[in-house]
Order: structure tokens, then sequence, then C-alpha cells
């Protein structure tokens, strides 16, 4: 399976205004072409949500897509991937980010993005992708910031995102091809946290301990008070102090 534009259809799909790319995308599936990258992308998502159920407003200027392909293998990555591609896009303006595990992107400890994917079907995903480009919508439960703020200049988004994709459709075919191991240390350069205490949220149990690194296969590794190492296929991560 390759998903070079030479190869694969691509297929644009653009809303002035949507409630929600993903949304529309699992509702519309029967219509997607399944062996096609087809890209949603919108001005204005006014019912978005992330990680948890949270809500995810995307005004005028930001980044806001859902992307739908065929895939076959790696499926547990993929969102870590997208979300790697997008902090090195960011990076190409200058700044530093991080990538708080699973998918969530940082900068100066306030939120810039994050990535959500869902199966709608056997072997398609539907991929979203939400960064804060020219505005950052303040949240109740954290910090926020745009890539605005940080560089002092307005940014395009067309352009961001076209360069996003540069960067994430040939990792796609090199995951699909060796697995998750040729980023796993791209990723782990990148990680929130390591070295701090945390608490990892799995459903109604709580973790406490140091943030190790990730493993080989995207999972989180962490040092609980007890100095047990422990490893975490899911989990919501707060932090709580550095050494």
């Amino acid at each position: 399976m390759v998903y070079n534009d030479a190869v694969m259809k691509r297929i644009d799909i653009h809303f002035e205004e949507i409630e929600s790319t993903l949304d529309w995308a699992k509702a519309h599936v029967s219509e997607l072409d399944k062996g096609a990258f087809t890209s949603i992308t919108t001005a204005h998502q006014t019912k978005g949500r992330g990680r948890q159920g949270r809500s995810w407003i995307s005004p005028p200027g930001n980044v806001c897509a859902t992307f739908c392909f065929p895939i076959k293998s790696g499926v547990e990555n993929i969102a870590q991937l997208l979300a790697l591609s997008a902090t090195k896009t960011l990076e190409s303006y200058g700044v530093t980010v991080e990538i708080k595990w699973p998918n969530d992107i940082l900068a100066k400890e306030a939120k810039l993005g994050g990535v959500l994917g869902e199966m709608i079907t056997r072997d398609f995903i539907a991929l979203s992708l939400g960064l804060n480009i020219n505005a950052s919508p303040k949240q109740l439960d954290q910090p926020t910031i745009s890539l605005r703020e940080l560089t002092d200049r307005p940014v395009s988004a067309e352009t961001f995102l076209k360069a996003l994709l540069e960067h994430f459709t040939p990792a796609l075919e090199t995951l699909q091809r060796e697995g998750f191991t040729p980023f796993h240390e791209a990723i782990n350069s990148r990680l929130a946290y390591k070295g701090d205490t945390v608490n990892v949220t799995v459903g109604s149990k709580i973790y406490t301990g140091i943030l190790y690194s990730i493993s080989e296969r995207g999972t989180l590794l962490l040092t609980l008070e007890n100095g047990e190492r422990i490893e975490l296929h899911s989990g919501d991560i707060t932090h709580l102090r550095r050494p």
C-alpha cells in the first residue's frame, strides 16, 4: 500500500464552517473512496472534540482537518505519527515544541494542538488534527497557545497543512513497511515531562511516578514510586513536578 500522490488518489474536501470534520467523515463514510487519501478541512469548526471527550473549538485561521485513508497495520501508532509530523512542521517555523504522550502537542507547557483517531470501518481510519495556528481558544482545563503567538507573525493555515502532509504521507509509507521503530527516537526526543513526576489516569485508576520514556511500541514507560517500571498502552497525563 503506497500513499504517494502519484499512486494513491488524493481527494480534498473543504468547508467554510462545519460542526466537526471527524463527525462529518463518520456520517458520510459510505460516500468516501476507500482507496483514496481524503483530506477534510474547514476554516471554522464549531463543535469539534479532542481526547477524553473534551471540546475542541477551531476559529478561522487555525488548522482543523480529518484525514481518511485505508490502513492495514500500525493503527496503534498512527496518531503518534501525525503528531510527530505536525511537530516537525512546527519546528520549521523556528519554534520549540513537545509531544505530550500519546498525541498532544505542547509549547511553553501550553497546548498547541492534538490528534484523535478512529477506525470508521475495517481497514479505514479517520485521523483528526487540530492546531492553534493563528488563535488559541481558551480552555478551562489547560492553558493554550498558538503558532502566531510563538512567532509573532500570522501564518497561512493552508501553507502549513501542505507542508505537514509532505512530512506525513512518506512517514505513513514507512510505518506500513517498517513499523514504528524508525520513529521511536524522534518522538522520544520530543517527549514532554520526561524525568518529571506525573499522574497517568487510566479509566478509574491513577498511576503516579516518573515518566521514563516511550517504548519501541509507542507505549508509555512509567517508574512508580516503589521503583517498579510499568508499561501503559493508554492514559491521560497530568504533570505534577520537575525533579
